[in-house]
């Protein structure tokens, strides 16, 4: 018994099992494909594969949605970590090889736009420091924390909401863009149609989209600060997504708003959502770092920063 199963793990493939991973994540063969840049019959295709190898059902089928399977949860569960460990060890050992401790190492989200905010801060940065040598990683929020507090990168960009998480790892952070908050709305949202800015008496009533707390406490002890800030009381309800990804996709249902910065990464966003700034608050992307590694390259960058914080 014990040879069938490993000749029927030995016929999926280590990209196979990170297709299952991001549908599991994203709830959708058609999000899945959008954010690997494949088809989704090749998504559907890999998925039923690996089901037939395993002789499992994984998900269910319904009209326009899928569920994951109970099976297909606890198996997410054991493949992730594994998976995360293989990439983690390769890195560790890329880096060694590449003598990556020569080069300032930066990692930044996957889901914000880099060309709204990033690359003009590396550019000023290398017109003045032509010598210093930058190594870029794009990843999840949750990887680029832990990376930083391994020590494997020198400073990350992440959402402003992750400062908590840094600092209860006893990191730094400061600002690197801010903005007023923006309000994101599917087009057919009634504030969608209200002329100008958006205050906090518009929505303090209405659904707000967010992360699950299990994940991203810090999303809505974000958001419920900021009410309470404003001097109102959320009473409305919430929907909650499980990753930065799979919360693009809360357009699909029509109803509830979210609260983001301006450098979020919303694909299609022109087809299907609307965005409105919230006036009396600001938010946006914050530098992360660790003040016990100290690094010459590293000091000259943060005092830029600093000097140069986009607004």
């Amino acid at each position: 018994m014990a040879g069938k199963v490993y000749d029927n793990l030995n016929s999926i493939t280590i990209g196979q099992i990170g297709i299952f991973l991001r549908v599991v994540e994203l709830e959708s063969f058609t999000a899945t494909a959008m954010d690997m840049h494949m088809t989704q019959s090749a998504v559907s295709k890999t998925i039923a594969k690996i089901e037939r190898e395993l002789d499992m059902e994984l998900f269910t089928r319904h009209y326009r949605e899928l569920r994951v399977t109970e099976e297909g949860r606890l198996l997410y569960s054991y493949w992730k970590p594994a998976l995360e460990k293989m990439s983690d060890s390769y890195e560790e050992l890329y880096q060694k090889r590449c003598g990556d401790e020569d080069a300032l190492q930066i990692g930044v989200t996957n889901t914000t736009d880099l060309n709204t905010y990033f690359w003009e801060i590396i550019k000023g940065f290398q017109s003045r420091y032509e010598t210093v040598r930058l190594e870029f990683i794009s990843d999840s929020m949750d990887r680029l924390i832990r990376s930083l507090s391994e020590h494997q990168l020198d400073v990350v960009f992440v959402p402003d909401f992750m400062k908590y998480r840094l600092e209860n790892t006893g990191l730094s952070w400061m600002w690197a863009a801010r903005s007023n908050v923006q309000i994101v709305l599917p087009k057919e949202h009634p504030l969608a149609k209200k002329a100008g800015t958006l205050h906090f008496d518009d929505i303090s009533e209405m659904t707000f989209v967010t992360l699950t707390d299990s994940d991203y406490p810090e999303n809505s002890r974000y958001i419920m600060e900021m009410f309470e800030e404003s001097g109102h009381i959320w009473s409305g309800k919430k929907i909650s997504y499980k990753t930065p990804e799979s919360i693009q996709d809360f357009y699909r249902s029509g109803e509830g708003y979210m609260l983001t910065d301006r450098y979020f990464k919303f694909e299609n966003e022109g087809r299907y959502l609307i965005r409105k700034p919230l006036i009396g608050f600001y938010n946006g992307i914050i530098c992360g770092w660790d003040p016990g590694k100290g690094m010459d390259k590293k000091k000259k960058f943060l005092t830029f920063l600093k000097e140069n914080i986009m607004e």
